[in-house]
């Protein structure tokens, strides 16, 4: 494979030793003869006093799924979500809030709150199986104290459980 090939589909390249004894005794034309070093951020990380090294993916810690069209009335300073927000002694959350799509790993992120997505979406991501995530009506939307109430609560508990994290960001 070309050099700008591979570039444009990975990040980074590890030769393992393995592929070095490969590539030595099937040689193609097209193929460098030395292995191919490319610079990248990785998201991996190993210990090198294990043996059997182990790589372990680091996660994004938090993110705020939102219905895009909804981003910019939630930014919008005053916002019920700043409110929120503020009450939960979580300001810095909102520098998480990213448009939903339909395509995103949510288990790229150890914590996970969505907000305001249609019933399709909320059952892709529930299909999704994660273990800290909690899904919450459009804020903007509810009217009475009640529906307040009972978003507002379990949103509240699932910040407390999360607070450790959410103090890190």
């Amino acid at each position: 494979m070309d050099q700008t090939d591979i570039s444009l589909l990975f990040k980074s390249l590890v030769i393992l030793p393995t592929d070095k004894i490969e590539t030595q005794k099937f040689p193609t034309t097209s193929a460098p003869e030395k292995p191919i070093e490319t610079k990248a951020e990785s998201s991996l990380t190993n210990s090198a006093s294990d043996p059997d090294t182990k790589y372990v993916i680091k996660k994004n810690p938090f993110a705020i799924l939102i219905k895009g069209d909804l981003k910019e009335p939630y930014l919008e300073t005053g916002s019920s979500f700043f409110k929120i927000t503020s009450a939960l002694n979580i300001p810095q959350a909102s520098k998480h809030l990213q448009a939903f799509e339909n395509k995103i790993d949510i288990h790229n992120y150890e914590c996970v709150w969505c907000i305001g997505l249609n019933l399709a979406e909320e059952k892709s991501i529930r299909s999704m199986a994660h273990d800290n995530l909690i899904i919450s009506p459009d804020i903007l939307t509810l009217k009475t104290s009640e529906e307040k109430k009972q978003m507002y609560s379990p949103l509240k508990n699932f910040i407390s459980s999360n607070m450790e994290l959410l103090s890190q960001l």
